[in-house]
């Protein structure tokens, strides 16, 4: 009896034992992940200089008061139809360049290949505000024909999360 139990009992505590290390890998390789994309994206210049000129280019459209123009559905629309100015087609480079990065991030934050926890202690509050200042432009993209309602739906779905701003620490007085 002791023999029967002992020979279905070791192949159970073997298969236990490597689901937990494979675990505490997955859990290691996402912080890894995520330490890699913070020092060698986030922090390059060249990535700082291209999230720069997309946050200016996406802030000139706002009013004083902070609300999104209209002109932002004259943009999406002329976007829409192949009809931008040369300067517009630059500002659109631009912004899409930033804000693919930024569904990049979400999709491998909730895929669990970059750690949530880490990424949010170290940008999540300027993510979150990051999404605020594109929201009106994204809205806009989404409404017009060529667009999409899926069009940076994890970028959105990530900076409104009640877990990514909590572990972000962040509130909605910043």
């Amino acid at each position: 009896m002791a023999d029967i139990i002992e020979m279905m009992l070791v192949p159970m505590v073997i298969v236990v034992a490597a689901i937990v290390a494979w675990r505490v890998q997955l859990s290691v390789m996402s912080q890894r992940v995520c330490w890699d994309f913070i020092a060698n994206h986030e922090q390059s210049m060249e990535w700082l200089n291209h999230s720069k000129e997309a946050e200016k280019r996406l802030l000139k459209k706002e009013s004083r008061e902070g609300r999104p123009w209209r002109e932002w559905e004259e943009f999406a629309a002329r976007w829409s139809t192949g009809k931008l100015t040369d300067q517009e087609k630059e500002d659109m480079e631009a912004i899409l360049f930033w804000l693919n990065r930024k569904e990049f991030v979400a999709i491998a934050i909730l895929n669990g290949t970059m750690d949530m926890g880490l990424y949010a202690k170290w940008w999540g509050s300027d993510y979150i505000d990051e999404w605020r200042i594109a929201q009106g432009f994204v809205e806009a993209l989404r409404a017009t024909e060529r667009g999409d309602e899926a069009l940076f739906q994890y970028f959105q779905y990530l900076a409104k999360s009640k877990k990514f701003r909590k572990l972000s620490q962040w509130s909605e007085d910043q």
